[in-house]
């Protein structure tokens, strides 16, 4: 685990010629600043100097120490011991020595003055997936996980995990506080304690978050419907917060840009049900899907295309065409079934290849729609771009003939319906979808 308490940062006077033309400095400084450096470090470019800086001579690259305070911990607030007066909590703007209080007084004082280590969980809903990944991931196979996750190259420079070296950001506070609350087993059937003691030599408490993640232990739709803290009319609570940019306490908001304007958030538990039921519900045959049954999927994307909301949106629509959700539990969630059946469900393994064309056609049907005017819906173009191409959904495509053991004919009409029904519908939209993109062939 990284050291806390070292966190040294370089930093460097870049002088540049007098015809340096502006363009030149300004489009500099937009590529690099905010590049992600990696092990948790980020690239900062400040081009105007304050006065001080600038009329001091450098003397080569000084090296700055962040934050010397282990997980960023901070001094409290002061509670009011100055600036007394008839406003002041005490006469005179003085607080009365420990002696004059309770017992256990001077402790409580003591504690208050101590430093501070806030906890709250990431805005961004899937640093926080990932968190609750890693940690477990690291419950399962030991200490040993979290060297090797930090000893490979490819998570060293992915922005994704700097909150694995940086142990003073949000993430990387609220990653080590979950680790030691479920290793400890803190939070269960406790009242909120204001204040923890994590480390007895740290000289710091944490301050644990207000309100626990709503629904957090909620493995199905079932254990959200019982929790205690579900009200059934969530679901209107969350249509009329599209309406006010609002947001409850299960949907983060996340920032956009860097002026500080919040966005949408992230789907809700009971909308992200909806919008499985709807897709789960499509015919699995292309010869059965009406235009209603994909155009009630469209609709809810086009409605929820803002923040993070499109982005879930995609997820599930593209994560429709690997697995089809009309083969899962989500078809038919109230359907009791025991061990064995569900085991000869699983070796019967259906053919889903149609199902796979109609959710392309979902995809499609978004896509075209995303471009008649509707808010933020131009957001999926790139969005699906970017999906489909991490996930390699065409490439996983082109190898499921070898798998499902076709014949040639059947392989050929396949190739025929994804390359001729859909890819060349897609070849007029601008994000380019399928340029620069092999398209899978039969060999």
């Amino acid at each position: 685990m990284p050291s806390p308490s070292i966190r040294k940062a370089a930093s460097a006077l870049v002088t540049l010629t007098s015809e340096t033309p502006v363009s030149d400095i300004d489009a500099a400084v937009s590529a690099l600043n905010g590049r992600y450096m990696g092990y948790g470090f980020w690239l900062n470019i400040v081009r105007h100097l304050s006065s001080t800086v600038a009329g001091s001579a450098p003397t080569g690259i000084p090296i700055i120490g962040a934050q010397s305070n282990p997980f960023g911990a901070k001094a409290p607030p002061p509670t009011g011991l100055t600036g007394g007066g008839r406003g002041g909590p005490h006469r005179g703007g003085f607080a009365p020595p420990p002696s004059f209080g309770p017992p256990g007084r001077a402790q409580q004082q003591q504690q208050s003055a101590a430093l501070q280590v806030h906890v709250q969980p990431p805005q961004d809903l899937k640093t926080l997936k990932l968190i609750h990944r890693t940690i477990e991931t690291l419950l399962t196979h030991g200490t040993e996980f979290e060297a090797l996750l930090m000893s490979k190259d490819e998570v060293r420079q992915d922005p994704k995990f700097s909150w694995l070296w940086d142990a003073r950001s949000q993430a990387g506070v609220y990653y080590r506080w979950k680790l030691w609350e479920i290793v400890t087993g803190y939070s269960i059937d406790k009242p909120y304690t204001p204040t923890v003691d994590i480390f007895d030599s740290a000289g710091a408490v944490w301050i644990p978050p207000k309100k626990p993640l709503k629904y957090e232990w909620a493995g199905s739709l079932t254990d959200v419907v019982e929790d205690y803290e579900f009200r059934s009319d969530e679901l209107d609570e969350d249509d009329s917060d599209h309406d006010s940019h609002t947001h409850n306490d299960d949907r983060p908001i996340g920032l956009a840009g860097g002026d500080g304007k919040k966005v949408k958030g992230y789907l809700g538990v009971l909308e992200r049900a909806k919008l499985i039921h709807l897709i789960s519900r499509v015919p699995t045959t292309t010869s059965k899907v009406r235009r209603g049954d994909i155009g009630r999927v469209m609709a809810f994307a086009m409605e929820h295309a803002e923040g993070g909301m499109g982005e879930e949106v995609v997820e599930i629509l593209v994560s429709n065409v690997l697995k089809p959700l009309a083969f899962t539990k989500a078809a038919k969630p109230d359907s009791p079934s025991d061990s064995e059946s569900e085991r000869e469900k699983e070796e019967e393994k259906p053919d889903t290849s149609s199902a796979k064309i109609v959710a392309l056609w979902i995809i499609s049907d978004v896509l075209s729609n995303s471009s008649l005017g509707v808010r933020a819906a131009w957001r999926y173009r790139q969005l699906f771009d970017t999906a489909l191409r991490e996930k390699k959904v065409f490439a996983r495509l082109g190898e499921i003939y070898r798998e499902s053991g076709w014949g040639r004919m059947k392989a050929e009409k396949f190739r025929r319906m994804v390359v001729e029904g859909v890819l060349e519908g897609w070849e007029v939209y601008p994000p380019k979808i399928t340029q620069n993109n092999p398209i899978f062939q039969l060999t």
